[in-house]
């Protein structure tokens, strides 16, 4: 059984924490891999939205893996196949670049 979720997330460095939309995580194989941690508020471009905040046992970022990752659910809606925001509290872990003209991210570990 594979219990791989592939999401696609648009690089947020504004953003304190990786989100997903709830459609995306109501869609995750790996949901049982996550603890409730508790709801909050959140200040998005939009304006202030109430969330709930997961920890994942485990994530993998391209053959990066971290371990106990937050992750908020917020109900938006991105357009195309964005699943959510990669946000500082994963991107904080790796030095980082972003190379626009290839459009991909590269990491390397601290």
């Amino acid at each position: 059984m594979n219990n791989i979720d592939d999401i696609t997330l648009l690089i947020d460095t504004g953003a304190s924490i990786t989100t997903l939309s709830t459609e995306t995580f109501n869609s995750l194989k790996t949901q049982y891999q996550a603890t409730l941690v508790g709801t909050r508020l959140f200040q998005t471009a939009n304006g202030t939205t109430k969330g709930t905040v997961y920890t994942f046992d485990t994530l993998a970022l391209g053959s990066y893996q971290m371990n106990n990752v937050q992750i908020a659910i917020l109900n938006f809606d991105m357009k195309g196949n964005i699943g959510g925001l990669l946000g500082m509290n994963v991107l904080r872990r790796y030095r980082f670049q972003i190379d626009q003209e290839n459009n991909v991210l590269l990491l390397e570990k601290k």
